[in-house]
């Protein structure tokens, strides 16, 4: 079809890799590629973002973990890993004889958008880099945790913006019970073991270092646990944070004081004369 690029087989695919996932279709006794596509994300022309809604998804635990302090090269090597890891299982699912030709045939009415990322260098119609969902952060004045998302403790003497989003990590990583089954170990959305957020308030104190630096001020990769960050790593939320490490520089310039120095109330006024809500409504408020 002219509306899309067929999945290729990757130069080092392996079959293998993707026999986990045959044991999942059988489980759940998926028909098809469509039936669970289509149930995702539909975008402009004829187009679908599927996320995590594939199976056990095109999450490969394990592979990221050098990432964080890895070097460039070693870096490079693992989005190369993930992209592999990709577009092997398209591939997989499009094309392996251990799965019906009904469900094969399915799969190849989808495709690669060829008119997007059309000089990427993992291949035409594949995103040009990875999401790094999370990776190294920043040990700042305060820690965002679990704690500071959750009644009682979610509003702060020095708020810089105000929050809410569910705790949610991906799989972490997958091992076998005794019955042959494959378990996905550190989810966190949806879980019992996920009590809802609240509204929060977020303080500047996680946007600089304690001390010893003294004209640092982080918005994306700001001092949070891992819990921690999985709510707050949204890109309004970001901007947010941008915003009052904007201010918090400029403060900082104009009284050549370090940011952990910095004026709260003058922060607060310059940020809210710019629209933002530093402050938790009275009310109950849950999203």
């Amino acid at each position: 079809e002219a509306d899309r690029l067929p999945f290729e087989r990757p130069h080092d695919y392996d079959p293998a890799r993707y026999g986990h996932l045959l044991q999942h279709l059988r489980e759940r006794d998926v028909a098809g590629l469509s039936s669970i596509v289509t149930h995702t994300a539909a975008l402009p022309n004829g187009k679908f973002q599927t996320n995590q809604a594939l199976f056990f998804g095109f999450d490969l635990p394990g592979a990221s973990w050098d990432y964080p302090d890895g070097s460039w090269k070693r870096r490079d090597d693992i989005v190369a890993e993930q992209a592999a890891w990709h577009q092997g299982m398209l591939y997989w699912l499009a094309n392996d004889p251990a799965l019906p030709e009904a469900f094969r045939a399915d799969a190849r009415t989808f495709g690669l958008p060829p008119d997007e990322f059309t000089d990427s260098p993992l291949g035409p119609g594949f995103p040009h880099a990875l999401y790094v969902r999370e990776a190294r952060r920043m040990v700042g004045a305060h820690v965002l945790t679990q704690h500071d998302l959750l009644k009682p403790n979610n509003r702060k003497a020095t708020a810089v913006a105000c929050w809410a989003y569910a705790m949610d990590s991906h799989v972490v990583q997958y091992y076998p019970e005794g019955d042959g089954t494959v378990v996905g170990e550190g989810t966190l959305s949806g879980t019992v073991h996920n009590p809802p957020v609240d509204l929060y308030e977020i303080p500047a104190e996680v946007l600089f270092p304690s001390r010893g630096t003294a004209n640092l001020t982080v918005a994306v990769c700001f001092s949070a646990s891992h819990v921690g960050f999985s709510s707050p790593r949204m890109e309004p939320n970001f901007g947010m944070l941008g915003e009052a490490c904007g201010e918090l520089a400029a403060q900082s310039l104009a009284t050549g004081l370090p940011v952990q120095d910095y004026d709260y109330p003058a922060l607060a006024a310059a940020l809210t004369e710019h629209g933002a809500v530093l402050d938790l409504p009275d009310k109950e408020w849950r999203p």
